[in-house]
């Protein structure tokens, strides 16, 4: 999804606490925290309620401060717009929107009461929003000039936090009325099989309203649809103004007993509904979920519905903690993720200036991602990258790696103190007690590279049966160092993505397999096979 100097690139960042963006000191406080955690990203919101605080009165003030921090931190951005909604509210908009109730009207509940969201059917609240969102995009392309933007959210989780459609007077007549002939035509090419289902479900019409076609899902296809109508024109008319990738990102369903507009916003690109608003906001280059959960299930099924072909997969929003840290790998390897940020960056410091200790275990991560950056700009979706995740109570995993097999050790579950041999300065329990996590990316034939922590890989060649015994016998002795390297190295890639070789492994430290820590780096094996 993201390019740079037309490469891809494959973004680590942290989004700062919503209210991060309204005043300089906590501008600069997150700047400092996200620099800590060694990430080339930062998401900060945009107010319109900041941005336009008069209506056609504009003050990029804020924008201006939020560039000159990224540029000094030699950081890229995302920025996000806080526009009509945000988590299924519309608690950004402006005072002079919020008070004038007939321009801008709101959502209404099944039983009449009128909530603070405002409406996806409304023209002028559409049209308020489109302006001031161009208006944003034509200051940054003006005034960014370094190029550290790297992408825009439009909206914030749109949906409906309060009720599973708007049942206004107008909203009533078109959620009665027949099907618009564009959804119709959606549904009956059979192209998105998610939306397929749902329509054989529910009787396989030809024609109908919103329930004759959706069933019980009419209120969330029908809430879809106009959410991805109207975040459509804000996205157009912000492109005319700046061709920059732009993204929506959802509050996924797949959390509690999954009721849309009350577990969930209804009305956002949900994996029920994500077809439909491919469709219907093409504007918008990528649709990205949310990903908050720590069941591994859970987490890579979310994954695998907004990988798409059509839908590169961006994390926009996730925990910085020990569980994301195992999961974010394995996204990585089977779903192709293009980039991941960490929700609330900012309150992972505490008062005495440490991270926490959720913290500090993704700072560890970011670090083994950041030192391999370059290789998943260039493997991603080659097959090249693999992830190494100790799952719960292992002790190994087996791994093909093309011309060679590979056994992947756990060190916090080797008995044996000898075989974890590592080198002087890393063999105490601080580095051996680690979950084992990483990646392991197979760049040539002869040359891999490893990045991680908690774990050690010992390289056997694809032969017979009986040279394979000869070379694993004794594994845990003296012909463990028997392994077919002709160098190892720790180092570093630079900006043009080179390696350089920053120490030189040999003996001891490489006998009993090629181990890996989260502050070494990169290290690359060149096989001698």
């Amino acid at each position: 999804m993201f390019q740079k100097e037309g490469l891809n690139f494959f973004t680590i960042g942290g989004q700062v606490n919503n209210s991060s963006s309204r005043d300089r000191e906590s501008i600069d406080r997150a700047f400092s925290i996200i620099k800590r955690y060694e990430m080339n990203t930062a998401a900060f919101p945009i107010y319109w309620s900041t941005l336009e605080p008069e209506e056609n009165t504009f003050d990029y003030s804020q924008v201006d401060y939020i560039i000159d921090g990224a540029v000094k931190n030699e950081l890229k951005l995302t920025l996000l717009w806080f526009g009509t909604w945000k988590n299924g509210a519309s608690h950004y908009v402006p005072r002079w929107v919020k008070k004038d109730h007939v321009r801008f009207p709101h959502i209404f509940d099944a039983l009449g009461n009128e909530s603070m969201v405002l409406s996806p059917f409304s023209e002028v609240s559409c049209r308020a929003d489109a302006r001031a969102f161009s208006r944003l995009l034509a200051h940054v392309k003006e005034y960014d000039k370094t190029g550290c933007v790297v992408a825009v959210q439009v909206e914030n989780e749109p949906g409906i936090h309060a009720a599973p459609r708007d049942y206004s007077e107008t909203a009533e007549k078109l959620f009665q009325a027949e099907l618009p002939a564009e959804v119709s035509e959606f549904v009956l090419e059979k192209r998105d099989a998610v939306a397929t289902t749902v329509w054989q479900e529910a009787g396989a019409v030809r024609n109908g309203n919103w329930r004759a076609f959706f069933g019980n899902q009419a209120e969330e296809f029908f809430s879809a649809y106009y959410f991805a109508k109207y975040v459509e024109q804000v996205a157009a008319a912000g492109k005319q103004c700046f061709d920059i990738p732009l993204y929506v990102n959802v509050w996924v369903m797949e959390t509690q007993n999954r009721i849309p507009g009350v577990d969930y916003p209804c009305g956002g690109a949900t994996s029920l509904v994500l077809g439909l608003w491919k469709r219907f906001a093409p504007s918008i280059d990528c649709i990205c979920p949310d990903v908050y959960f720590d069941d591994r299930e859970t987490y890579l099924d979310v994954c695998r519905s907004y990988a798409r072909e059509d839908n590169p997969l961006y994390i926009p929003e996730s925990h910085a903690d020990a569980i994301n840290s195992l999961h974010v790998f394995e996204a990585i390897e089977q779903y192709g993720l293009t980039g991941i940020h960490v929700f609330a960056v900012d309150a992972t410091q505490e008062e005495n200036g440490a991270l926490t200790p959720a913290g500090e275990a993704y700072r560890r991560t970011t670090q083994i991602l950041s030192s391999v950056k370059p290789l998943l700009e260039r493997y991603r979706g080659t097959g090249k990258i693999h992830s190494v995740v100790q799952q719960e109570y292992a002790d190994s995993m087996f791994l093909d790696l093309g011309t060679m097999y590979g056994r992947v050790y756990f060190l916090n579950h080797i008995p044996d103190e000898p075989y974890i041999h590592l080198d002087n300065c890393h063999e105490n329990e601080k580095y051996t007690k680690y979950r084992g996590k990483g990646l392991i990316i197979t760049a040539e034939q002869q040359e891999l590279y490893l990045a991680g922590e908690g774990f050690k890989l010992v390289l056997f060649p694809k032969q017979d049966a009986t040279r394979q015994a000869s070379v694993l016998r004794g594994t845990k002795g003296l012909n463990a160092n028997n392994g077919c390297y002709l160098c190892v190295d720790e180092g570093h890639f630079d900006k043009n993505g080179i390696f350089t070789a920053d120490r030189e492994r040999t003996g001891d430290e490489c006998d009993m397999g090629l181990w890996v820590s989260s502050d070494i780096g990169v290290v690359r094996v060149l096989l001698d096979v």
